[in-house]
């Protein structure tokens, strides 16, 4: 008896330092790439997280335009913002203050917390006031290079809006990565340095 409530100890605390590994991957200094459709065309779309208190991340984006800039996150948008954009090119190149929308890189804690439950959010795409539903539709584990190995990672799949377009959120309390949008606009988190 004693020998399987070791073995059990051991696997949990396996498990346990790999879902730290996990999260000590998303830091400062992280570089998410993600392949993004733009104009009906794929191209490679950059952020890097200079600074995580405030969050800075300084983005790039491959296209004909080679569009960049930077976003400062306020504290009050990670915690509790409704407002994401996927939208390319942002706003505008150049700085942009994050003070009531998030970036497509991540979604709000509060909105984390609410689909970690199993319960909807409210969400907002881009500048629009009309909210949609973020609805949680599993739990279930894809491959992203991490630090140039191909690792499973767990992530919460999501649906929203009319259309059944797709969210798929790194489950991460301390940065909830979008790992993947699906519908009218397509983003692919393919790596994390």
């Amino acid at each position: 008896m004693k020998t399987k409530t070791a073995l059990i100890y051991i696997a949990l605390l396996f498990m346990g330092l790999n879902i730290n590994h996990l999260r000590a991957q998303i830091k400062q200094s992280s570089v998410l790439v993600y392949n993004i459709d733009y104009a009906s065309k794929p191209v490679v779309h950059t952020a890097v997280l200079t600074s995580v208190k405030p969050i800075i991340i300084n983005w790039s984006t491959q296209n004909e335009y080679n569009d960049k800039g930077v976003y400062v996150v306020s504290e009050k948008a990670q915690k509790e913002a409704l407002n994401h954009t996927f939208e390319l090119p942002f706003p505008q190149s150049g700085d942009v203050n994050c003070y009531d929308f998030l970036p497509g890189y991540m979604v709000s804690k509060n909105i984390y917390t609410l689909i970690k439950a199993g319960s909807e959010a409210d969400i907002r795409e881009g500048c629009n006031m009309l909210t949609d539903k973020l609805k949680p539709t599993g739990n279930i584990k894809t491959s992203i290079k991490i630090a140039g190995k191909a690792k499973d990672v767990p992530v919460i799949t999501c649906t929203y809006n009319t259309f059944g377009d797709e969210l798929w959120i790194l489950d991460n309390p301390d940065f909830p990565v979008v790992v993947k949008v699906k519908g009218m606009k397509k983003w692919d988190l393919t790596e994390i340095k």
